[in-house]
């Protein structure tokens, strides 16, 4: 800052301070004057306008003009009444993405039901599948989820997604399985095969354990497609 810089930045402090404050000092038309002349060095226009006898008078009257009134509507009442666009597309943006993330918990909460009791997700109509139908129960105490699932795209409940969200689940359902078993300390594996619709085999994978309180459990592990039923293919 310069020395000039510096003198108009104290004498416009000093206004502040003896002048516009509550309190106004005897020698308030010295420190006016030095203020103006400290922003002319600088070459700034500075002046003072003086206010007529009837000011008063004059201002009450555009105070009271249908163009004051315009310009105090678009500037005071407006921007008080109304809400920036960018703001009110960033809180719809907001509360969409706490509504999706609220169903979303719902349906992997669902899918993660229905893994864990053993039980499939679709039937041959999937209007009555159990994952619908838990859905369906969800909504008898929330709403918002019927409302979800009137959605024509983006519901996270087709199949695909069924399957990816159980691909995810799957190790950590599968941890803990291998940890039950290890707590036990024996276990033996069941295997069934079975052929498809479209002439392809496949072979279902069963551990089963027995815990300390002689109670049996049976933990289906996977449904697989192998090229062949033999001993070899399914020893390997």
């Amino acid at each position: 800052m310069s020395e000039l810089e510096k003198n108009a930045w104290l004498s416009f402090k000093d206004l502040v301070k003896n002048f516009l404050g509550n309190t106004q000092a005897k020698n308030y038309t010295e420190i006016v004057q030095k203020l103006l002349e400290s922003y002319k060095t600088l070459g700034c226009i500075m002046s003072i306008m003086q206010i007529p006898k009837d000011g008063t008078t004059k201002f009450k009257k555009h105070q009271n003009s249908d163009c004051h009134k315009d310009a105090f509507e678009r500037h005071i009442q407006l921007p008080q009444q109304t809400k920036d666009a960018g703001e009110s597309l960033s809180a719809a943006h907001s509360e969409e993405k706490i509504n999706n993330r609220h169903q979303l918990l719902t349906i992997l909460r669902s899918i993660h039901f229905l893994a864990l009791q053993g039980l499939p997700l679709r039937d041959h109509d999937d209007s009555q599948s159990n994952f619908i139908q838990i859905l369906k129960l969800y909504g008898q105490s929330d709403e918002s989820i019927l409302k979800w699932m009137e959605k024509k795209t983006m519901k996270f409940t087709s199949a695909d997604m069924q399957n990816e969200i159980l691909q995810v689940m799957a190790p950590g359902i599968l941890r803990q399985v291998a940890k039950n078993i290890r707590d036990d300390g024996f276990f033996t594996i069941m295997a069934d095969e079975t052929t498809d619709q479209s002439n392809r085999e496949q072979v279902v994978i069963v551990l089963r354990h027995v815990d300390s309180d002689l109670t049996v459990y049976e933990e289906f592990t996977g449904l697989y497609v192998v090229p062949s039923i033999d001993a070899q293919t399914l020893t390997h």
